[in-house]
């Protein structure tokens, strides 16, 4: 009798349809555009109104994967609904994307950095079910990011930017933000071809992983000052907080290695699969249960 393990086509081909059937059709908003994000484990909507830049790009990311796999047409419209509610009601006109949409209009327009990897992550992949429509978005959303959010000097991406004329940028830093940057950066280069794309993913890593475990026995830490040094104390008190948690995240550790891996598929360096290997095995080690 075979078992249904994650290592089964069959298995992991169902268990993404029943994800998505979770939340399809129901999710899509027919009256406001975009998704409805907040639904209970019932599959109950319990907020219609709030729209985050996170969640948005996570349903078109999702409707790219499920198109590509299933080859059903409602899937591309699905996704290519919320690439349309990002461009009309997420990105504002400093070119940026508002954080959280409250009615179709702007309740947090803060610039995040994590948002906007997100953002680059949804415009790249949906080139993959619009025959490359949406390349040009691609560059738009780099050139946005290294006009505001790239730190030169650094060679890293600030987190956030707290005033819509891009001026006040906070004095928090975070590898977080990097982290998915670097996933989107890879997929960029993946769709595009271009060199520039992975280069700048392979700075992420090596700064990341790299450069800044130097202090930390090799492992990831997540918050640091505006030089770049390790904040130690960053929400000690608060270690529930949905984005910016305290400590070190093994799944983050794990996180990491697939990219490692991914970028030594294109630039086999051996500093990549041993950085891979010892973070993922330090986080089944440490995190295991």
């Amino acid at each position: 009798m075979a078992i249904n393990t994650i290592y089964d086509n069959h298995f992991l081909k169902d268990h993404i349809n029943s994800i998505i059937k979770f939340y399809h059709p129901i999710c899509i908003d027919s009256e406001r555009g975009g998704y409805i994000n907040q639904l209970n484990d019932d599959g109950e909507i319990y907020d219609r109104n709030t729209k985050h830049l996170v969640g948005t790009c996570r349903f078109i990311y999702n409707y790219a994967v499920v198109a590509l796999l299933f080859k059903e047409k409602e899937y591309i419209e699905s996704c290519n609904h919320g690439i349309n509610y990002l461009l009309n009601y997420h990105r504002q006109p400093n070119r940026g994307f508002a954080w959280i949409i409250d009615n179709n209009g702007v309740k947090d327009a803060t610039l995040h950095c994590y948002g906007h990897a997100f953002v680059l992550l949804a415009v790249s992949i949906s080139n993959k079910i619009n025959s490359n429509r949406n390349i040009h978005l691609v560059y738009e959303i780099y050139d946005f990011l290294e006009e505001v959010f790239w730190d030169k000097e650094n060679r890293l991406y600030v987190d956030e930017i707290c005033s819509t004329d891009l001026e006040v940028i906070s004095s928090y830093r975070g590898q977080n933000a990097n982290m998915h940057m670097c996933e989107a950066m890879l997929l960029a280069f993946e769709i595009t071809k271009d060199i520039k794309f992975f280069d700048r993913a392979y700075i992420i890593a090596d700064r990341i992983c790299n450069d800044l475990t130097l202090k930390t026995n090799g492992y990831v830490w997540e918050h640091y000052n505006e030089n770049w040094e390790i904040d130690w104390s960053y929400n000690i008190n608060d270690k529930k907080n949905l984005f910016r948690p305290y400590g070190f995240l093994s799944g983050h550790f794990a996180e990491w290695a697939k990219l490692l891996l991914k970028i030594k598929n294109i630039d086999n360096n051996k500093w990549l699969q041993e950085k891979a290997v010892y973070l993922f095995d330090s986080a089944v080690r440490i995190s295991w249960d």
